[in-house]
């Protein structure tokens, strides 16, 4: 399986994750009437067996429900930014309530289920596309330069 960036392709695979099927089917319900693109939806409710799910659908996005424990999304998003196959894969947090703690490390996103409609979820998940990539640019950009500044300074000042 190739690295999942999101590529500006005809459809968006969006992977939704989380524990409670019903809440599950309403947000892919609400991808499935998008009519802006193509977007394919699938969901994953058996975390121990989330990467065979995410191999078999090649996802290019994930949104992760809040239901799951605070330590089962901490994890889940460890696991996938530590694995070479997902780590560049933008993952959203749909948030139940906006008072509750988030979490940041390796989320692009949060997004507020109250009053989601199809057409601002759509836009949710496009800006969440574009703050992972933005970050993603900025990550990358930083190290080089990093290493071309110490370089520099190893060269020129006897470092």
């Amino acid at each position: 399986m190739a690295t999942a960036a999101v590529k500006d392709s005809k459809s968006l695979n969006v992977l939704l994750i989380g524990n409670n099927p019903t809440e599950m089917g309403s947000i892919y319900d609400l991808l499935k009437k998008v009519k802006k693109r193509e977007m394919i939806a699938d969901m994953a409710v058996d975390l121990k067996k989330i990467f065979l799910r995410i191999a078999k659908f090649r996802p290019n996005f994930i949104l992760v429900d809040d239901g799951l424990t605070r330590m089962e999304i901490k994890k889940l998003i460890g696991e996938l930014r530590g694995n070479k196959e997902t780590e560049n894969i933008p993952v959203a947090v749909l948030k139940s309530s906006n008072y509750s703690e988030t979490l940041n490390d390796g989320v692009s996103d949060f997004i507020l289920k109250e009053g989601l409609s199809s057409e601002n979820l759509y836009h949710s998940i496009r800006n969440s596309i574009s703050l992972h990539r933005t970050y993603r640019y900025l990550n990358v950009t930083y190290k080089r330069r990093a290493k071309q500044l110490s370089a520099f300074f190893r060269k020129n000042m006897g470092l």
